[in-house]
């Protein structure tokens, strides 16, 4: 997990190719006890979620180019 402070330049060099078990992150949160007020994946939306919706808003933003590429 990657925190930030506002107004902290973020350098991101994503990596990957699908597959994504994001239950993991979910588990870690419940199990020391953070709840988001939003959660935010970088993704390129190929993986699999838990099988139910948290409390908390989540948001998948995908890279423009990945966009692209879903909608040939």
């Amino acid at each position: 997990m990657q925190t930030y402070e506002a107004g902290q330049r973020v350098d991101l060099k994503p990596v990957g190719g699908g597959g994504t078990e994001f239950a993991p992150c979910f588990d870690w949160l419940d199990e020391h006890g953070i709840r988001p007020q939003t959660l935010v994946f970088l993704t390129d939306l190929y993986g699999s979620f838990p099988p139910s919706a948290p409390a908390y808003p989540v948001y998948g933003l995908q890279p423009e180019a990945e966009r692209h590429r879903l909608a040939k």
